[in-house]
């Protein structure tokens, strides 16, 4: 099994390693599905916390969904739940936002009853299935 909760806001600087997920923000999360078939049995599991703009189970930019990478890479994916996150304004996310936007023009951030800016956080499990 195979559980991460990886860095994944785009920047270019690479300032706040927490954070930093490449410039596309799925730099770590593309090297952990490609390279799990080798660190996993037959059955095996990845849990993946992932951010929703980042083309978890839809293309919201130039890539394929991650979905569609974890199947060219033998797993079967699903979400088995989320949460809607509230991006504060003095976060990382906020200060990321227009290049989110730039990098995935087809998503939109929604606003909560209060107007503050939300998306949402997935739980992802991709089974091996070859």
């Amino acid at each position: 099994m195979i559980v991460s909760n990886p860095p994944q806001l785009p920047t270019s600087d690479g300032s706040s390693p927490h954070d930093f997920g490449g410039f596309d923000g799925r730099e770590v999360l593309e090297k952990i599905i490609i390279d799990a078939p080798k660190h996993l049995n037959n059955n095996g599991v990845v849990f993946l916390l992932v951010f929703d703009f980042l083309s978890v189970n839809k293309t919201y930019g130039d890539k394929e969904s991650l979905f569609d990478l974890f199947r060219k890479y033998g797993f079967k994916p699903s979400i088995i739940n989320y949460a809607t996150h509230i991006i504060r304004k003095d976060g990382k996310t906020f200060e990321s936002i227009a290049k989110i936007q730039q990098l995935y023009p087809k998503f939109s951030f929604t606003k909560n009853r209060n107007g503050d800016l939300t998306h949402k956080i997935y739980i992802v499990k991709a089974e091996k299935v070859s």
